[in-house]
């Protein structure tokens, strides 16, 4: 009704008026980052970005609702920089920004026709010391940016690339951190565009020392160019149990040592060790030493457990492939059986595996004969079994002994 549209019109009022970045991350806009906000449900939140389970965000242009100080504002320490003064009354070349929409933080610059530029627009502090009391810093963070490159080609003399800079210090600039001499430059963003408006998206990885914290400077040197989202975040391997394996949450680095874990209930590695892993480079588990099934077990729907082989089916060995049913002749009372017994009177050969069916014992040769006999020799002559207990002909071997006197 209409008390509902006043209502969240003064949500929207006051977000803008209480935009104060402080230090990310943590410190979005209640209206870009909240699901119920002043006890009702939040219709911002449909539109905020979703993240991987391998993701975590340290700054999101889109958790505010502007970017840059302006008139009215608290403080909001974002700067646009003009380092080159040549501004006119006509126009603008530093950063502005170009969009008033709730939770969509865009800024543009594009002064390239009023000579050479060197504009920085200068994020607010990002804390890079990691949850939970540990003083652990992120050696590194991945910085991706979307946006357009506006009508810039070769013939404007419109440059198609602007530079990534970072300042690391623990603590927060309250004078805006502009001081670029403080900075160094840790890349080009150069989106592949001939002509026209042309979108892009680009990730840069930005490796830190053990300061806690950092700056980023995104310097426009004569270009035009509209970025719609910076985000600032890092990679962990989630916590989860996957192929036989459980693994809390790991943070991913680039050349990560090798980590052992274990192995969930019923089941082993081939050596009997416990399973090792890495944590990779974009939050990806490599499994270096993996787990299987023990005997008597199959790899359950789940895929991340190993379950009993159900009576009248049995496992040999380490293994994630399913239960096999016991052959002829063999018993399969019980369950997470690794061998079918023979029945009784029924065997197999030493050399045969649990594969094979077991059979009987074969009867007696039949048809046996005596000829040529002399006073040193004779000659025995017989015919197969009648009853060959269910294997091969081939497969009966007879013994002849000599029994004397």
């Amino acid at each position: 009704g209409t008390s509902s549209v006043v209502s969240w019109l003064v949500l929207v009022l006051v977000g803008r008026v209480s935009c104060v970045q402080d230090q990310a991350p943590g410190d979005g806009v209640a209206i870009c980052t909240d699901e119920i906000v002043n006890g009702e449900p939040n219709p911002f939140f449909a539109n905020r970005p979703v993240y991987s389970a391998n993701e975590r965000p340290l700054m999101d242009s889109r958790d505010y609702n502007r970017l840059l100080q302006e008139s009215g504002d608290a403080y909001v320490p974002w700067q646009s920089l003009d380092r080159d003064n040549n501004n006119t009354y006509m126009v603008a070349t530093e950063w502005t920004q170009t969009s008033s929409a709730t939770c969509a933080g865009i800024v543009t610059v594009c002064g390239f026709s009023e000579g050479a530029q060197e504009n920085w627009l200068i994020t607010q502090h990002i804390n890079t010391v990691l949850p939970g009391g540990g003083g652990e810093r992120l050696r590194k963070v991945t910085v991706q940016l979307e946006g357009t490159l506006n009508g810039c080609d070769i013939s404007r003399q419109c440059r198609q690339s602007f530079e990534l800079y970072k300042w690391e210090t623990s603590a927060i600039d309250r004078n805006g951190a502009t001081n670029t001499i403080n900075y160094v430059r840790v890349g080009r963003v150069s989106p592949s565009v001939t002509s026209g408006v042309m979108s892009f998206v680009d990730s840069h990885d930005i490796e830190l020392g053990t300061t806690g914290g950092f700056y980023l400077g995104v310097v426009d040197l004569t270009t035009c160019v509209t970025l719609t989202r910076i985000l600032i975040l890092y990679y962990v391997c989630p916590e989860e149990t996957s192929e036989l394996i459980s693994r809390p949450e790991s943070q991913s680095l680039e050349g990560s040592p090798s980590v052992e874990r274990v192995c969930v209930e019923n089941s082993s590695t081939e050596s009997g060790a416990n399973p090792i892993l890495i944590c990779g480079a974009r939050g990806e588990w490599q499994v270096i030493k993996p787990c299987l099934c023990n005997p008597g077990y199959q790899l359950d729907s789940s895929q991340d457990m190993c379950s009993e082989c159900p009576e009248g089916t049995f496992s040999s060995g380490l293994g994630n492939g399913p239960c096999e049913t016991c052959p002829a002749n063999s018993e399969g009372t019980g369950t997470a059986l690794s061998l079918c017994p023979c029945l009784q009177d029924n065997y197999r050969a030493p050399y045969e595996g649990p594969s094979v069916p077991c059979t009987q014992s074969p009867g007696p040769p039949s048809d046996f004969r005596v000829s040529n006999v002399t006073n040193t020799s004779a000659v025995l002559s017989w015919s197969p079994p009648n009853d060959s207990g269910g294997r091969p002909l081939y497969e009966i071997l007879y013994t002849i002994t000599a029994m004397g006197e």
